[in-house]
Order: structure tokens, then sequence, then C-alpha cells
């Protein structure tokens, strides 16, 4: 089991970067040490991870590897200490099939895309995720600005303005029904019962600190960032640590979990976008709200508007969702 790096990293700019260019990969064993992290990391001490699943036997969450697979530039590129590398604003992920504990993983991805706007360089990484037989189990397509000056806000854009008449909103619809578990008789404009997370610097260190520590051995070095030290968050002008935007993608993916059951893992889409910073220590509401019903190959796929906000009220983090219903 390894980490694949390039056997001579470039220097990370957005001017290197090369469309379809194939970054270093990653093999390792699900452990359990990597799955009570991200328990912690992400305040989700499910049974199906800790104890037993409806597949047979542990398994990792849904998104247990994605930010594993955001980090595979870095196999490529020569990332140094206080390199401003940039702000995640889109994930994109599908889920085929659960990992489980003691499987073995190989991660891949490549640059897909890169482009310009605002004035602004982004760059589009696109991942997969597949066991040792190749079956493929999950891939994502993540969006990130490449570096970032102080006097930049983070969520540029997304979260100011007029709403258009499909826009996410985080509004509820007085009197929708709450519905806990989604089946063939869920009702479009159902509300499902909203999760309450306390996010905290202890929680962002471990969600972010450790790169492919599951693979080599434990946490044996932690990497500082904006995400692991208040000091480097005031950097992009924020108060303390900036929580990473895939952590609010995965109270997200519980909340899912907790509506659809077992085929969230097996046939559900997030794509979220970040559109304000999440700080160590804010308070976030996670909910969701069901649009409509599609029939796929004689099933129904269920499609949510999701969000999270902070104590603020303020939206931090919205998408849409969607998954087969039992």
């Amino acid at each position: 089991m390894a980490v694949h790096r390039a056997a001579e990293l470039k220097a990370f700019a957005w001017e290197n970067i090369e469309v379809g260019e194939e970054l270093g990969w990653v093999e390792g064993i699900v452990s359990d040490f990597q799955i009570k992290t991200h328990a912690y990391a992400v305040d989700d001490y499910g049974d199906w991870y800790l104890k037993d699943s409806p597949f047979g036997g542990r398994i990792g969450h849904p998104m247990l590897l994605v930010n594993d697979m955001a980090r595979l530039f870095r196999l490529t590129y020569d990332v140094k200490p206080g390199v401003a590398v940039g702000l995640h604003t889109r994930n994109e992920t599908e889920l085929f099939r659960p990992v489980r504990l003691g499987q073995k993983v190989i991660i891949r991805g490549t640059h897909a895309d890169k482009y310009q706007k605002r004035g602004r360089n982004y760059r589009v990484l696109a991942a997969e995720v597949r066991d040792e037989a190749g079956e493929l189990l999950l891939r994502s397509r993540q969006t990130e600005i490449v570096g970032f000056e102080s006097s930049a806000a983070v969520g540029i854009g997304q979260a100011s303005g007029t709403p258009g008449p499909d826009a996410i909103t985080g509004e509820v619809p007085a009197g929708a029904p709450v519905v806990a578990r989604a089946d063939g008789a869920t009702p479009v404009g159902a509300v499902l019962p909203a999760l309450a997370k306390h996010t905290t610097l202890e929680q962002s260190i471990a969600f972010s600190g450790f790169d492919y520590g599951w693979v080599e051995g434990g946490a044996r070095a932690m990497r500082f960032s904006i995400h692991t030290d208040p000091a480097e968050g005031l950097r992009p002008g924020q108060p303390g640590v900036i929580v990473q935007g895939l952590v609010s993608n995965a109270y997200l993916s519980e909340l899912c979990t907790n509506f659809f059951g077992a085929p969230w893992l097996t046939s559900g889409r997030l794509s979220v976008a970040f559109v304000r910073p999440v700080i160590g220590g804010d308070d976030l509401t996670v909910a969701g709200l069901v649009k409509r019903r599609e029939d796929e190959g004689g099933r129904g796929r269920l499609h949510l508007d999701v969000w999270c906000k902070n104590q603020r009220g303020e939206l931090v983090t919205v998408g849409r969702a969607s998954a087969l219903v039992e």
C-alpha cells in the first residue's frame, strides 16, 4: 500500500496546471483509524460505520474518501508551507458502492479543466475510487479558485444578489410535512428532519491536517493551513480557521443517509456550492426539501434541495441531492 508521488514535483501555479494530466495515485486499506477519525471530524457516529451495516459488516462514511480525492494534486505539485493554495467553490459526488472496512481502494484523478472567470483562475479536479477488482465505488468533480489574496472574500458572489426562480433559499414552506425516511409515497414538498452541527478547531484539524495518514501509518504530522491554524485563517480575512467546505458536504451526506437509507450509498448524487466560509466554532443547521420525483429504470429518484445555515441564519453551503427510493 502506498502513496505514489511524481518523481519531480512541479511548482503549484495556475500556469503550470495541464488539462488532462494524471495526478499521483493512492492505494490503501480502509482502516478503523481512518473511519473513526472521520467520524470525529464530522460528528457522525452512526452504527453502520462503528458496528454493522445493511451491507454486511462495517462500512466507511459515504464521503470518507472525498477529501483524499481533493488532495491528489499534492502528489504532482510542490505546495510549500504558507503558500495560498486556493478556495474550494464547488463539489460534485456520485456514489455507486459502499467503501468497506479493510477494503483495498485505489484513488486516481486528473486535472479535467482550467479556466478564468471574473478575473480569477480556476481548476477542476476529477477523481474516482475503485476497489481491487476495478469496480467503481465513487467519483467526484471538484472546482477550486487557485490562490487568493488577503483582501479576497471567501465564497465570493454566490451569496448575494436577487435569487433566481430555481435558487436554493433555505426557506421551508409553511405547513410542509416532515418526512424522516424516503419511500415511494414521499410527497414533493416534504421537509427532511434537520441536523444540528457544532464545528470546532480540533475537528477541523482532524479533517484537514493529516494527508494520507491512514495509508502511511497514522497521523504522523500536521499540515498547517487556513483549516488547521487560526493565524493562517486570518490571511484570507477571516477571524479564525476556515472549516473545509467538504465538512459541510459530509454533513449534507449524513442528512441524505438518514433520509434515503442504504440506497444513498449505491445511487446517491450530491452537488454543492460553498457560498460563505464556516469558521471554527460556528453552529450549523443542515436541512433539505423534496423538490421533484423522476422515474429511473422503473424506480423513483427523489431530488432534493439541501443546505447548511450558520447561527446567523446565513446560507453557507447549498446544493442538490438525489437517490433512488426503496
